[in-house]
């Protein structure tokens, strides 16, 4: 009820504020447990909880697109979306409170604005919402699946047939619970990958992948289970010389004042030196190109 009802705070966090005798029904605090009665006043204080928000990389982050409701950023290597225990990683919430601190009090404190997240070395768009109307309408559109996101990953080996879609449920690897896994018996969350090739070496290739689900590291597990893995995913498969090479090429996403907004972030220099470097100069440039963000009409 109260993530319903204060959509700009994460369920983790709404959580913790029940643990930490934060929130209350009539003046008595209650356990994550406690069945509402209608007519019931229940209070949420916010004024210290949650951890903190990181630090800020030490290098402005690029804006792909900004306006009174949202703001697009292209998110580099090692940088998370927002704080986590036992990471200290520069974060894009920090970056975000450091330059929009008017904001944030409005916002979840934890990890303002954040709506979504990319893995830590993988680069490219990421949204967040500048106002809790912006947060909760974002937050609602990926949980219906009205976003439409495009990744560009560089495969070891190339996948036959060239292109498809990968429908396997995902969840925690048995035995690794640091891990996903494609997992088939009856505990997976269904996902859906469709990728398609774009170009390759015979060793490698460059894919364009488009998941319809978003699942904890769906693009480079469903890629792992085909025999293809990212290039340089020490997790799911090779390490090598340099971070995996998956990079959040396109975000289209439903604005929340109404038409559709899609934003692109070119290629990053590591992806584009070993595409390159598989003869693919044209497919480099094309990628490799800043294209400017569409806004349909409302």
């Amino acid at each position: 009820m109260i993530a319903a009802a204060l959509p700009h705070l994460s369920r983790s966090r709404v959580q913790r504020l029940i643990g930490s005798g934060a929130v209350s029904v009539d003046g008595l605090t209650v356990k994550k447990s406690t069945l509402l009665q209608a007519g019931q006043l229940v209070s949420v204080e916010l004024s210290n909880d949650g951890p903190s928000l990181g630090r800020a990389p030490g290098a402005q982050l690029a804006v792909l697109y900004e306006d009174e409701s949202l703001l697009l950023v292209d998110k580099p290597i090692g940088v998370t979306a927002h704080a986590a225990p036992g990471d200290d990683s520069p974060t894009v919430a920090a970056w975000f409170a450091l330059h929009h601190p008017d904001l944030v009090a409005r916002l979840d404190r934890e990890r303002p604005g954040i709506v979504h997240r990319l893995d830590k070395d993988t680069t490219g768009v990421l949204a967040l919402g500048k106002t809790p109307e912006a947060v909760a309408a974002l937050a609602a559109a990926f949980e219906e699946r009205t976003v439409h996101k495009t990744y560009l990953a560089i495969c070891h080996g190339v996948p036959s047939p060239a292109e498809a879609i990968i429908d396997a449920p995902i969840a925690r690897h048995p035995a690794d619970r640091s891990r996903m896994g494609v997992v088939r018996d009856g505990s997976g969350r269904e996902a859906r990958t469709r990728y398609e090739l774009l170009g390759g070496d015979g060793d490698r290739a460059l894919l364009r992948v488009e998941p319809e689900s978003g699942r904890t590291h769906q693009v480079r597990v469903h890629l792992a289970a085909v025999g293809v893995p990212v290039l340089f995913d020490s997790t799911y498969g090779t390490a090598g010389d340099g971070r995996h090479q998956l990079h959040a090429w396109r975000l289209e996403l439903p604005h929340p004042q109404g038409g559709l907004l899609a934003v692109t972030a070119p290629m990053p220099r590591d992806m584009s030196a070993i595409v390159r470097s598989m003869g693919l100069q044209e497919l480099a440039s094309e990628y490799e190109t800043s294209y400017p963000p569409l806004r349909s009409p409302e």
